[in-house]
């Protein structure tokens, strides 16, 4: 059973995922029917097993997590060969 109980006004700041959380997190609030904007949670590319697992994301998925990531961490993307999205 999945609990959800988010502040967001602290949330904002505080919280941190990795790529591979958001898109497991956001397929279960989807299924759950729970309305959701990816930009809304903040991902965590510190570590290089992070940035690698960025590199062999699908593209599909990489654009949705995309609005989630911050202008350096775009470029992160970019620099590791991942094209932006269309928007």
């Amino acid at each position: 059973m999945l609990k959800v109980f988010v502040d967001t006004a602290s949330a904002k700041k505080e919280a941190q995922f990795v790529a591979q959380r958001i898109q497991s997190g956001s397929s279960t609030l989807k299924e759950r029917g729970i309305d959701h904007c990816p930009s809304f949670f903040n991902v965590s590319l510190r570590r290089s097993g992070h940035k690698e697992a960025l590199r062999a994301m699908k593209p599909r998925v990489l654009a949705y997590l995309w609005s989630a990531l911050t202008a350096s961490q775009r470029k992160v993307a970019q620099s590791l060969g991942r094209v932006p999205p269309d928007s």
